[in-house]
C-alpha cells in the first residue's frame, strides 16, 4: 500500500520490519543515490544495515552505497571488510573498480595515508567512466583534501574545481558544497579574500539545498 501510494520511506520501513530483504533493497536502490547527494546518507545507512551482510553482499552497487556510509561514519574495520569483498567483483569491471578506488582512496585518506591516497584517488578518476559524475567528483575531491593538506594549493584548486563542476551536474549538492568550501580555502590562502568569501558564500547556499543542511 505504501508504495502504491508514493510513501517510499514508510514501504522500506514495512518491508525491513517483515524481513522481505529482496523487497527492502529494490525500493532502496530507487532512493540511495537521490538521497546520499542530498547529504541524507545516515538514513541510507541505517536501512542497509538492517539488512543481513550476506543477503546485501549479493547486490553489489547497493553493498557499495553501504561501505560509502561506513567509510564516512568512521568505521574503517568493517569498512576494510566490505571493500576487500567488494574488490572480486570490481575485477570484471573498470568503472566499478574506479568507485571501488574512490572509497579506498577516502578511507585511506582519513588513517592518514596521504601519498597512497593520491596515488588512488588519481586512479580512480582515470577508471571512473565518464558519465559516473558522482564518484569521479568524490575521487577529485578526495585528491583535493590531499593535496591541500600537504599545502600544494594550485593543484588542490584545479582538484576541487574539477570536484565541484561534477558534483554540479550530478546534483550532488554536498559534494559540490564541501568542494566549493575548499575552494574558498585555497584563495584566502592565496590572499584573495574577497573572491574567497564570495566562494565560500555560494557554498553555503548551495549546501541549503541539502535537507541535511537542516539538522
Amino acid at each position: 500500500w505504501y508504495e502504491d501510494n508514493i510513501f517510499p520511506d514508510d514501504a522500506i520501513h514495512h518491508a525491513l520490519m517483515a524481513q522481505d530483504w529482496e523487497r527492502a533493497m529494490k525500493l532502496i536502490s530507487v532512493l540511495a543515490d537521490r538521497l546520499v547527494k542530498r547529504g541524507e546518507i545516515i538514513t541510507v545507512f541505517n536501512w542497509l544495515k538492517t539488512i543481513p551482510d550476506a543477503v546485501l553482499r549479493a547486490h553489489p552497487h547497493l553493498y557499495l552505497q553501504y561501505c560509502h556510509a561506513l567509510v564516512q561514519t568512521g568505521q574503517e574495520k568493517s569498512a576494510d571488510s566490505a571493500l576487500d569483498f567488494l574488490e572480486k567483483a570490481a575485477q570484471q569491471d573498470s568503472s566499478f573498480a574506479g568507485e571501488l578506488i574512490s572509497e579506498q582512496a577516502e578511507l585511506a585518506r582519513r588513517r592518514g595515508e596521504i601519498q597512497r591516497s593520491i596515488e588512488l584517488a588519481t586512479k580512480a578518476v582515470s577508471l571512473s567512466s565518464s558519465g559516473n559524475l558522482v564518484f569521479r567528483a568524490r575521487a577529485s575531491h578526495t585528491l583535493g583534501l590531499n593535496l591541500y593538506e600537504i599545502g600544494q594549493y594550485d593543484k588542490a584548486w584545479i582538484a576541487f574545481s574539477d570536484a565541484f563542476d561534477m558534483a554540479r551536474e550530478a546534483g550532488d549538492y554536498l559534494n559540490a558544497s564541501n568542494a566549493q568550501g575548499y575552494r574558498a580555502f585555497v584563495l584566502f590562502y592565496r590572499g584573495e579574500l574577497r573572491k574567497s568569501a564570495e566562494l565560500s558564500q555560494q557554498g553555503i547556499e548551495m549546501a541549503g539545498q541539502s535537507p541535511a543542511a537542516e539538522l
